[in-house]
This record gives C-alpha cells, structure tokens and sequence, in this order.
C-alpha cells in the first residue's frame, strides 16, 4: 500500500469497512456528559497549547522533515477513519530511541523516533497511531477528570513531567500522571489506564480497518513487544505492561471477525532508515534487491561521503518508483550533500511543480538555494511555508537563519519572534518584537503589523 505519495497531493478519504467490535459497546463521549463538565474541549484545546510551547522548549524533538510529514499524514488519513467529532491534531516526534507513542490534552499526538525501529511496517505502525486517536476520540483525560471528581487536575507541569515519562518509554506511569494518580491514588489509576488502554485498543483497530489497513498489524505490534520484553534489552514500556499477552489475544480476535485481504507492503515506509544512529561498517556488503535495504544503503553511503555510491542507488530506486515523494526529497537531500547544489535546486524545483508547497520537498528547495548562494530566494520559498504552517517551530529556525544570510534584518527578529513565541518564551519574542518595531516606521503596514503581534504576546 503506497499511500504516501498520493498523500502528498491530497488526504484521500479512505473506503469504509466495517468492523465488528467484540465485548461492551463503546459510546464517545459528547459535549454534554459529564467528562465535559469537569474538563470541556475548549479548555483541553488551550492546556494543549501551553504543554505544546513546553513540550518544544523541554523535550527532543525531530526536525526531519520528511518524519514528520509522514506522521502528520499517517494521521491524517486514520483521523478520517476514526470516532475523533473533529481532527484537530498537534502531531510531535520525540528524538528518543524508545519505543512509545502517547496523545494528551488538545489533540497532541506524539510518537517517538524508537517507534520506527520496532514497527517494521506501515500497517504495524498504524496500529500504534490509531490506538492514540482513540485516547483523544473518547477523551480519556477527561473522563479521569470526571471519575476523580476533578480532584487536582494535573497541572502544566504535572502533565509536561508525563509526557516526559512516556518519552521515555514508560506508558502507564506516564498516562496515570497525566490523568491525576494523586486524585485518586495510584493503584486506582492504573486500573483505570489500563481499562482505557482495553477501549483504546479496540477503539484503534476499528479506525485501523476503516482506513485500510491491515488488521493483524496490531497483533503483530503486540507480538513484536512480546519479543522484545523477552529478551534482556527490553524497553521500559514493557515493564509496565503485563497485559500485553491479553491485548495480544484480544486483536486476535477482532481479527478473526473482520475479512482479511491481501496488503502490500508501503515503499514509502522508511522512516526506520531515517532513524538509525550507527552507520553500516560497509554499505557495500547490504543485498540491495529490496527496496528497504537499497534505501537504507544509499543513505549509509551518504553519511560515510560515498556520494558517487549514494546517488547511483537513489537514481535507480527513483526510476523504478518515479512518483515517490520519499525518494524525490531523499535524492535532493543527497545532491546537496554531494556538494551539487546547483543540480539540487533544478531538480527539487521540477518536482515541486508537480507538487507545490509540499513542505518537506519546499525545506530540502530552501536548504539548496542556501548551498547554491541563493539566500535570498530560500527566504522566500521558506516565508510562503511559513503563512501555510505558522506552528512550525523549525521553519521559524530555519527562516531566521536563511534571513541572517540574506541581510534582512527586520525578518531574522520577527521569525526568531515566533520563534521564541512557540516556546513559550514571550519575554524574548518580545524583545525581538520590539527591535523589529524600531526598523520600521511606526505608521506603516509593517509597523501596524509589528505592533498587533506584541498586543498579541503581551495578552
């Protein structure tokens, strides 16, 4: 199943099929039932935005464009097929080896760079997701709320030190601290973690079917975890999960109950090459008659500088596979890093004709005018993605910097204002803010502008 490629263009809304969900119905959550009492959306909306500018000032996280443009749209495409009323998501990823996802307040949706290494295919990895937008489709945080009688609901600290915990790898500790233990005591909150995990469960793999996936992905995922708490390097999540066995069994049976076709394999699935720390002692020696391991070959030969070696194998997987969006930002990224900056930007500027804004082939556009000596025109390749995708902390980084070589000095301060903005540092963005006020005149458009984002800030 290559969906990634025609997701590139568009979301497209997956066909319908109907699963059978075993054991007690299930009811999401409304506006008026008690949870939203305790915790409404709009007030989980804004505890999201706090723990996000947290979260991005705090934690690790991966700014590889082509990772994160995956698990935005992986979402995207399981949140059309799941009980979520609307999809509203902040997708993160974790630059941590361990294998863990986690949703919390204001549809934050996080995945950690060690998901890729253990989900060997997209359909295992899409069980894991699924199972997340099932925690944010029946507002587990808030019904905890409600169950505790919205006793010490977990502060922006409380909750920033859970989404750590689960960076980290530790699943129930993390979610039963974000859901208030101190509410209701330990114990008790992890009997209630672990019934939502239960729901979660079969919640995800409904929205796994509908979206046309493979429903064994999510046993195999269970297996996969099994092994892994078997051997001697086992993951911490695991640790804290002695139910996988029954989980295990239970998409098993769901399984068993929904018509099982024939699912290919995704080329565009090779993020666990994109995740991996050690390099190949020989890229040379890898059987490079499958796709997986000639990308993988060609991106080991990339970081040990065999340019020459790195290019042939992208050029021979891009013509066998010519509307890969994958391949195309791989093999800019490769020209660039082969010196050939000048080929880069022909190149990446031909596909995005095919395919214009694509953020991650506009980053990899941007990143090449730079190496050509073009900064000025990556300045504005990078101010379009910005007015497309504000939130992007890196793009803000990214614009910054492209500005500083360009000589704009009025749009270095306002992108390292937003900057600052989405890491909850109002204080700097400020005062860059301000610096960008005095470069203007104060009666111009620019001026007016300048000055509503400060009234902006300091509210």
């Amino acid at each position: 199943m290559s969906k990634f490629a025609i997701l590139a263009f568009a979301v497209a809304t997956a066909s319908v099929l109907q699963a059978i969900e075993p054991g007690k119905e299930v009811r999401l959550p409304e506006l008026g039932d008690p949870a939203s009492a305790i915790v409404s959306l709009e007030e989980e909306r804004a505890l999201g935005q706090q723990l996000l500018k947290q979260i991005r000032a705090q934690m690790p996280l991966s700014s590889d464009p082509l990772i994160k443009y995956f698990v935005r749209l992986n979402l995207l495409e399981l949140a059309t097929s799941s009980e979520l009323a609307q999809v509203e998501l902040n997708p993160i990823v974790v630059a941590s080896p361990e294998l863990n996802a986690f949703a919390a307040p204001g549809g934050i949706v996080g995945a950690n760079l060690g998901l890729f290494k253990h989900a060997e295919d997209v359909h295992e990895y899409s069980s894991v997701m699924a199972h997340e937008l099932a925690h944010l489709s029946q507002r587990h945080y808030a019904r905890t709320q409600e169950a505790s009688h919205g006793i010490a609901i977990p502060t922006l600290v409380s909750l920033l030190g859970s989404i750590a915990i689960l960076a980290k790898g530790n699943t129930e500790l993390g979610q039963a601290t974000m859901m208030g233990s101190q509410a209701m005591g330990q114990q008790a909150m992890l009997r209630y973690s672990r019934t939502f995990e239960a729901e979660a469960d079969r919640i995800g793999f409904n929205t796994l079917v509908r979206a046309g996936f493979d429903p064994l992905g999510m046993e195999r995922m269970f297996k996969r975890m099994n092994q892994l708490h078997q051997g001697a390097a086992a993951a911490q999540w695991l640790l804290t999960h002695p139910l996988t066995e029954s989980r295990m069994g239970d998409a098993r049976r769901q399984a068993d109950q929904v018509e099982i076709e024939t699912y290919s394999e995704s080329i565009d699935y090779q993020m666990p090459a994109r995740t991996q720390d050690e390099i190949m002692d020989s890229a040379a020696q890898v059987d490079t008659t499958e796709f997986a391991q000639s990308y993988a070959a060609a991106l080991a030969h990339l970081r040990t500088q065999r340019w020459d070696e790195s290019l042939q194998l992208f050029e021979r997987l891009r013509a066998l596979e010519p509307t890969s969006l994958l391949l195309a930002v791989s093999y800019g990224e490769a020209l660039v890093e082969a010196e050939q900056p000048e080929a880069a930007v022909s190149f990446l500027k031909d596909q995005l004709e095919f395919n214009p804004g694509n953020p991650p082939l506009a980053m990899t556009y941007a990143k090449a005018l730079r190496k050509a000596g073009d900064p000025a025109e990556a300045v504005r390749v990078l101010r379009r993605q910005s007015k497309a995708r504000p939130n992007d902390i890196d793009l803000w980084h990214e614009l910054s910097e492209t500005a500083g070589l360009s000589g704009e000095v009025l749009l270095i301060h306002q992108s390292r204002a937003e900057f600052y903005a989405l890491r909850g540092d109002n204080e700097k963005a400020l005062e860059h803010l301000e610096i960008a006020s005095d470069l203007v005149e104060p009666d111009s458009r620019q001026g007016a502008m300048i000055k509503q984002r400060i009234l902006q800030l300091v509210e």
